[in-house]
Parts: C-alpha cells; sequence; structure tokens
C-alpha cells in the first residue's frame, strides 16, 4: 500500500464523475502524465476540511502531490495515511473498445471480479447502455456483464469493452486507462 503524505491533494471519484466527458478526458492526460496515483480498493484518509476529518476514498479516486487540474474540488490530506492503489502512467494505458454495429440494452451491470478497480467502478451502474453486438468470442477473462451478456474483458494486463455508450462506458473510460497503466508484478499491481 503506497503511503500518503500530509498535503498530498484527494480529488474523491464523486466529483471526478460529476465532470463534463472533456473535463473527464483532460483530467485523465494529467494524472498519467503525473504519475498521480489511483485507488484501486476504498481507502480511508483524513483531510484538513473539518479540523482533520476521516474521509473514505473510493475506487478511481486520485491522489497527487500537484495541483489538480481545472478548477477542480479536491481536498488536502492532514496526516500520513496508507492508501490501497497503484501508480498510473508507469505502463502505457490499455483500452480497446470494440467497434461495430451496437444495440441499446436497458439493465444494470454486475461486477465478476471483486478485486477488479474498473469492474468495481461498473458495478451496480443502471440505465441504458449501447452494446456492440457482434461480441467478442469467448468467456475468458470477462469481468462485468449486462444480464448474461459480457461487456468488459480483462486480457493481460489491458481492457476490451464492447460497451460504447452510457455511464458504464463513460466509467470504463476514464478508470481502465489509469488501471492498466499501473506497473504490475505477476498479473498483480506494484504497489510502493
Amino acid at each position: 500500500m503506497p503511503r500518503v503524505e500530509r498535503g498530498f491533494k484527494v480529488i474523491p471519484i464523486e466529483v471526478i464523475l460529476s465532470l463534463s466527458e472533456e473535463d473527464l478526458e483532460g483530467l485523465v492526460e494529467w494524472a498519467l502524465k503525473v504519475k498521480a496515483l489511483t485507488v484501486t480498493f476504498p481507502s480511508m484518509v483524513y483531510v484538513e476540511a473539518g479540523g482533520g476529518l476521516p474521509y473514505v476514498l473510493g475506487v478511481g479516486s486520485l491522489v497527487t502531490r500537484e495541483e489538480p487540474p481545472l478548477s477542480i474540488k479536491y481536498f488536502v490530506v492532514s496526516r500520513v495515511s496508507w492508501v490501497d492503489g497503484c501508480f498510473v502512467g508507469v505502463e502505457s494505458p490499455s483500452l480497446e473498445v470494440v467497434r461495430g454495429d451496437s444495440v441499446k440494452f436497458y439493465g444494470t451491470l454486475r461486477a465478476l471480479d471483486f478485486r477488479d478497480p474498473v469492474a468495481l467502478l461498473v458495478n451496480g451502474v443502471s440505465g441504458e447502455h449501447s452494446v456492440v453486438s457482434t461480441g467478442f468470442p469467448g468467456r475468458r477473462g470477462v469481468i462485468v456483464l449486462l444480464g448474461d451478456t459480457p461487456v468488459l474483458y480483462k486480457l493481460d494486463r489491458g481492457y476490451v469493452s464492447l460497451l460504447v455508450s452510457g455511464e458504464g462506458a463513460r466509467r470504463i473510460s476514464y478508470i481502465a486507462p489509469l488501471v492498466s497503466s499501473c506497473s504490475r508484478v505477476g498479473g498483480e499491481f506494484f504497489e510502493d
């Protein structure tokens, strides 16, 4: 688990998910450039707001020494903490979104891998989703389903998504490039 020092900035996932598409893309580029820490499992830090309150960071939250871009809301860490996460931008990001004819489905995304941060961030997302109907062959590496339909695969260190629009696709386009760019040892995240 990486150590987070006093004075580090934290951008909670709820703030990140409220950003526009353009701002979200810019945030991903910035995070990769500064090698930010992305939270891979919920973790608690203490923040200066309210005199040092504990704050739980959800999966996909960012922690960095750098001043965040834009005028994005963030908190400042008030005391040393340990966070379950990995440093992004170490490897090349790997997300393939399958192209082809798509079909609209209404339903809830269901994660099959409770330790994968990408699967965790989309788990339980309900609504209308556009899914490429040509599919991805096989069921090897499936980590997210929409009903009985596989929509997200993890292959080696990268991700393959059949989701092309909807909140699930939006979340995948945010977190998959970050998580796939973390350094790994034996298929697991390498945590400094």
